[in-house]
């Protein structure tokens, strides 16, 4: 697979229907910025995004993933298996110990007791709660790394206040179905 192929290839279909970066962005459910990476060949886009992609560009998952429209028919039997594919894959990402919802609640929970044990510390004279305090930092840190990544591109999500409703870098719905 050819990262900038596919990219030109959607960019030319997507430009052939007459669509914006922002239109087409809108249709299948992601930021303009998504697609503007897909189409300079820096992302590609989510396993779970490729079917709606390729429905709404009138091409085959087969054609989109070739960068280049197939002359010899595709037979259903490839295409029900990439279908199959594809809901695996987004099943499977669903299905994910902790949501990015969940890390980020409890990355505030020991960040705020670790706030608490440095206060007590200020009016206690014991010298391990400095210590107890670094651990909770380092588990932090932890479970940041392990589990405060997007399931579709792992790439760390950055933290903030309010959980992102997609993946800044890839585009992929991170509560599907929390609002379905």
């Amino acid at each position: 697979m050819d990262q900038s192929k596919i990219g030109s290839f959607i960019s030319e279909l997507r430009k052939s229907k007459k669509l914006t970066q922002e239109q087409f962005a809108e249709i299948i459910g992601v930021t303009q910025k998504s697609v503007s990476r897909w189409e300079t060949g820096k992302n590609m886009p989510d396993i779970s995004l490729l079917q709606p992609i390729a429905e709404e560009l009138d091409v085959s998952v087969t054609e989109l993933l070739n960068g280049e429209k197939s002359t010899v028919p595709i037979e259903e039997n490839t295409t029900k298996a990439i279908s199959q594919l594809i809901d695996y894959s987004s099943n499977t990402r669903k299905e994910q110990i902790f949501s990015l919802k969940d890390t980020n609640f409890i990355t505030w929970v020991f960040f705020i007791l670790s706030a608490v044990l440095l206060i007590i510390s200020a009016f206690i004279n014991l010298r391990t709660i400095p210590l107890v305090v670094v651990g909770i930092i380092l588990l932090i840190v932890v479970i940041r790394f392990l589990f405060g990544r997007c399931p579709g591109c792992r790439k760390l999500m950055p933290f903030t206040m309010k959980t992102p409703q997609r993946c800044p870098f890839c585009g992929m719905d991170l509560a599907p179905a929390e609002r379905k």
